[in-house]
């Protein structure tokens, strides 16, 4: 039996999975013996196909429809987050599938399998299914957990993706990219917008390159959030939203310093606009074919890792939301797994 305590209610939940379907929630109760006695009941009135009336969570918006389900968790939790946007969007996609005006009450295992295999289909990487897949059970799981309009969640199993190859730009490629946009430069662009893109993003990978930053946070930095005193850039919306201090290296700071008299350090305001530069610079050097501007953060943690930077020290700069992120870094620093032999070696020396 899957027991566990959480909150600072000191109630007891339970989680398991019965027939493909997971069944998860409170027990209300603060004592094990009790909590264990409830979930027993609870998996035998399961087994039996009843309603599960007596020994659900409080009742709650029964009715709740697929649409206003998003609509409202959008509105609760991802709103004020940088990629909620980004997940609203395609949470609104499943609501295309399956239909605005379902009841989550009536969305079955089955109706979603279905739903993955529609979405496989279109072509879509398992890393992008995967974020849909996950979307979907913190719907579900909120609404259960958090609003009590259903009294069960259909089980979704995330695939395992493969790690890949990790990209990142040497000192000679970061240079040949820097130079290009900073010399021989179209002028079509200034003449529309007002203003040369390519200089422009030249020092905005500059950043990018030395702090590990996520584009947009670049992107949408302003000059109140530059601490020339401390040195240090204060990001505080972003992805994981955790918020950050990032120290500036010498050139970060010859880059942000002068543009601080200006509201945003940098004149882009939208990511299509670096897009558009990127694809100037994949067209002249087509060896970047496999990196983007996000090539720029892995090229920072790699650095720093390379340089024997401890991986809490990169999290804490990034700004990953757990260590596991960025132990995809680790194996850059081959040297601390020689460390590990030597010191074997010298044992095997001191034995003999």
């Amino acid at each position: 039996m899957s027991i566990f305590k959480r909150g600072t209610a000191g109630f007891y939940y339970f989680d398991y999975v019965l027939n493909g379907v997971r069944h998860a929630g409170s027990t209300r109760k603060r004592t094990r013996r009790e909590a264990a006695v409830f979930e027993y009941e609870h998996q035998k009135e399961a087994r039996n196909g009843l309603t599960l009336s007596k020994l659900a969570l409080p009742p709650g918006p029964a009715r709740l429809t697929l649409g206003k389900s998003v609509a409202r968790l959008y509105e609760e939790r991802w709103s004020r987050t940088r990629t909620g946007a980004q997940v609203k969007a395609r949470l609104e996609v499943v609501c295309s599938i399956l239909g605005q005006d379902i009841l989550l009450s009536e969305v079955t295992g089955e109706q979603l399998g279905a739903l993955i295999a529609k979405l496989r289909d279109t072509g879509m990487a398992e890393a992008t299914l995967n974020r849909y897949k996950a979307h979907v059970k913190t719907l579900l799981a909120v609404a259960q957990r958090e609003w009590g309009a259903i009294s069960s969640v259909p089980f979704i199993k995330l695939t395992k993706e493969p790690p890949g190859r990790l990209r990142f730009f040497t000192p000679a490629e970061e240079t040949a990219i820097l130079d290009l946009l900073r010399a021989g430069l179209p002028q079509r662009p200034q003449r529309i917008i007002g203003w040369n893109p390519y200089p422009e993003a030249a020092d905005l990978f500059t950043v990018l390159a030395d702090t590990g930053m996520r584009l947009m946070e670049a992107v949408e930095l302003q000059s109140r959030d530059v601490d020339l005193g401390g040195n240090a850039i204060r990001i505080w919306k972003n992805k994981a939203d955790i918020p950050r201090s990032v120290p500036m290296t010498g050139r970060v700071r010859a880059i942000i310093q002068p543009r601080l008299s200006q509201e945003r350090v940098f004149l882009f305001t939208t990511q299509a606009q670096v897009s558009r530069v990127w694809a100037y610079v994949r067209r002249e050097l087509p060896w970047v074919a496999d990196a983007c501007p996000h090539t720029f953060r892995h090229t920072t943690a790699s650095r720093l890792v390379q340089n024997g930077v401890d991986l809490y020290n990169v999290q804490r700069m990034l700004g990953h939301s757990t260590i596991r992120v960025t132990e995809r870094y680790a194996h850059l620093a081959p040297e601390n797994l020689q460390a590990a032999a030597d010191a074997l070696n010298a044992m095997q020396h001191t034995d003999s």
